[in-house]
């Protein structure tokens, strides 16, 4: 391999895929990244044998070639770089990187032992629009769950219906949904994907769109962005069935301004803290109040005007999870759908009909 490639390219790419290789691997390759030259372009891949990513730049090739090398030591050296000209140049498994006053010997490990990372699958495809994607995913994302126990819901579920495209996450407590509006040609079943990916999307900002394809007989999922192609397999298990669960209508509706609102939830949880973040919320005659309390620090309440229609509530919740939904709201204010204090409510953020928030309340 003998290359030149420009300091800031590469380094885009390899802060991305280093994100993708394994730091304490069982296969000591996987904590490497794979540098492989193809005519005018240099591709960098990385993977963990669950998700993968390749990400192209360009380069001007002097000669084929490619190797691993370990992707902390190289992001180190790349990213402490000067911007300009880089040259890569193999003999047998060691690169040399020299660049401007600086010149570094890597040894790497023959690429033959990579594993193979998918580029394109032979399963169906879509294109979505990527702005609506990721202003989507900051929607649900937060509601996806850390506990590695219950798979299914670390991850987000996928699927098209009626030619919308629907993601959806749920810890249990929560749940978001968000729908993706778009040109889709047919619909499919449900996919539950690693987070991870998605937490990755948006770092891609240079798109208009992106293709998303799947293949569920090698149980496989691709994006492929303008500069990337990133695949992850798909999360095993039946999803809950969480249209079971929204209620299709409400005793009580609650329209209020979302900067008071979370000014008053934040006041709370100075409080809450010391009591399981719980916080109170109650309606009447046209004031909606927050009441926290703690048997450390005291008490504190709050109130705002509100938009109230039905019986007033009074019911408790986490305020974490109210923050987490005031936070993803683009508009200036948002609806809750109240039943009762034992039943979940909805939320809704009055500026994105594509968006439902809902939380289940704490039982005091």
């Amino acid at each position: 391999m003998k290359a030149k490639v420009i300091q800031e390219d590469l380094k885009k790419a390899i802060i991305a895929a280093s994100r993708f290789s394994s730091s304490r691997p069982q296969i000591p390759v996987l904590s490497n990244i794979l540098l492989k030259t193809d005519k005018s372009k240099i591709s960098v891949s990385a993977t963990n044998l669950e998700m993968s990513i390749n990400f192209e730049v360009g380069a001007k090739i002097e000669e084929e070639g490619e190797i691993t090398v370990p992707s902390k030591t190289l992001l180190e050296i790349v990213n402490n770089l000067n911007p300009g000209v880089i040259d890569l140049d193999l003999e047998k498994e060691t690169l040399t990187i020299k660049s401007e006053n600086f010149k570094s010997k890597l040894l790497g490990i023959n690429a033959s032992e990579f594993p193979k990372i998918p580029t394109s699958i032979k399963g169906k495809s879509i294109k979505v629009p990527f702005g609506l994607l990721v202003k989507s995913l900051s929607n649900v994302i937060f509601s996806s769950s850390y506990d590695e126990t219950k798979p299914v819901l670390t991850g987000i579920l996928l699927f098209v219906k009626n030619k919308k495209l629907n993601l959806v996450a749920t810890d249990g407590y929560r749940l978001s949904l968000s729908t993706v509006e778009g040109k889709y040609d047919f619909d499919f079943e449900k996919i539950i994907i690693p987070k991870f990916i998605f937490n990755e999307i948006p770092r891609f900002v240079d798109n208009e769109e992106l293709t998303f394809s799947y293949d569920l007989e090698n149980n496989l999922v691709l994006f492929k962005t303008k500069e990337a192609v990133l695949s992850s397999r798909i999360i095993e298990g039946n999803y809950p069935d969480f249209q079971k669960i929204i209620p299709n209508n409400s005793k009580t509706k609650v329209i209020v301004d979302k900067e008071d609102f979370l000014r008053l939830v934040k006041l709370a949880s100075i409080f809450a803290r010391d009591s399981a973040n719980v916080v109170k919320i109650s309606t009447e005659n046209g004031i909606l109040t927050i009441l926290a309390e703690s048997q450390y620090s005291g008490s504190q309440k709050s109130s705002v005007e509100a938009k109230i229609e039905g019986e007033d509530i009074k019911i408790a919740f986490n305020y974490k999870f109210l923050e987490d939904f005031l936070n993803s709201v683009s508009g200036d204010t948002v609806l809750m759908e109240f039943n009762d204090s034992f039943s979940p409510v909805v939320f809704r953020d009055t500026a994105d009909k594509n968006y439902l928030h809902l939380i289940m309340p704490v039982k005091i």
